[in-house]
């Protein structure tokens, strides 16, 4: 029988022998490469620090008690980036502990941003590295995330490398996490179940005095000049969404839904497919972005005209339309405009203006029109993560 806790190192040689023991089961395991150290934490809430020389040899450099409630049964530990601890234990707070500076701090539940009841307490957690995002599940059925907007450039570690992102609730008692593949799946058990979250990203639409506002995955609460309060529920999950005075319409990149403004109610006047990824809305028209292409529908899904654009000219990624003028970003980072009523169709016959965001921020760039028919841009910096 092999002993408790031990650690074995094999290499692509077929060698294989145990180099570590801890003398109790091993709870979870970080191997640094950047710095060669091993960290371990065990059953009995002990944790170990190991350095590996170049020779190949460890050596023990740290062994710590972690400072937790109870006999530590109930210790769920991850690793939440570059030498940083994460660890639930039923507790109203998240631990963490940063290894590589010696500095800990805590995450709170009773944080309003939270919406978390009364005696709640953080049951498990998961961390996902590509979205630098850390979830926590709680005993009433809660899911609480933050963002990681902190730096690895030696600064203090503390709460505030962290923004809380909205909570997820009407789960059962949360009793493991685990993040899918990409970014945008996370998926939740407990004793009677199993869910999988979608993350939906929610949309927003100002047109004149009235106000579209996307509320969850299929449903949107539009606020009238008037002062009236309407509530759509849609058919399909809405992945974006454009209105004007008379029409409200929806898609998810595979079907577009269009819905009419009548006599004080708001019902659908149409549904037809499309792989279309934006849509704007003018009047009666929908101008798509399809792949290469911007095409011009009818409010019935019958294509009008087509534009295509060369590789070399760069993808439509964006629509906005304000008046009589049609913008869109692309990603070469041109920003072409038509005048729609009575421009020839086509790519030359426009004005081109275009934005210099940062190379790596340009398929990311959006844009709006202010109130003096000015074009303004929205850029975004994304960071490659390990």
């Amino acid at each position: 029988m092999p002993p408790l806790g031990a650690v074995y190192f094999a290499d692509d040689l077929g060698h294989c022998s145990d180099v570590v023991h801890v003398g109790s089961p091993i709870k979870s395991m970080y191997f640094s490469h950047e710095k060669d150290y091993l960290v371990i934490v065990t059953d009995d809430v002990v944790l170990y620090k190991f350095r590996i020389a170049q020779d190949g040899r460890i050596h023990p450099e740290r062994k710590v008690k972690l400072a937790v409630r109870g006999d530590g049964s109930e210790l769920q530990c991850i690793w939440a980036g570059p030498g940083l601890l994460a660890a639930a234990n039923c507790e109203p707070l998240l631990r963490l502990w940063h290894l590589e500076r010696d500095e800990n701090y805590t995450l709170l539940i009773n944080d309003p941003r939270h919406g978390a009841a009364p005696k709640d307490l953080f049951r498990c957690v998961a961390f996902n590295p590509r979205s630098q995002v850390l979830a926590s599940g709680t005993t009433q059925g809660r899911v609480c995330m933050w963002k990681f907007v902190g730096s690895n450039d030696g600064k203090e570690a503390s709460e505030a490398d962290w923004d809380i992102l909205p909570s997820v609730d009407g789960l059962k008692h949360c009793s493991e996490l685990e993040w899918g593949p990409g970014e945008q799946l996370l998926g939740v058990t407990s004793r009677e179940s199993a869910s999988i979250l979608n993350e939906t990203t929610l949309h927003c639409k100002l047109y004149g005095g009235l106000a579209a506002v996307q509320t969850s995955a299929d449903k949107l609460f539009l606020h009238t000049a008037e002062g009236q309060n309407k509530r759509i529920s849609s058919s399909i999950r809405v992945k974006g969404l454009d209105v004007n005075d008379k029409y409200v319409v929806v898609w998810n990149g595979k079907k577009v839904e269009v819905r009419e403004s009548k006599q004080g109610s708001i019902g659908i006047c149409s549904t037809f497919n499309t792989k279309a990824a934006v849509i704007a809305l003018s009047g009666e028209d929908l101008y798509a972005v399809v792949g290469q292409n911007i095409e011009v529908f009818n409010l019935q899904g019958v294509q009008k005209k087509s534009l295509a654009f060369s590789e070399l000219q760069g993808s439509p990624r964006f629509l906005n339309i304000s008046g009589n003028y049609l913008a869109c970003v692309r990603t070469d980072a041109c920003c072409p405009v038509w005048c729609t009523p009575r421009c020839h169709w086509a790519v030359d016959n426009c004005k081109q203006a275009r934005h210099h965001g940062h190379r790596a921020a340009r398929s990311q760039a959006d844009c709006a029109w202010s109130s003096h028919g000015r074009i303004l841009f929205d850029y975004q910096r994304h960071q490659a993560q390990l």
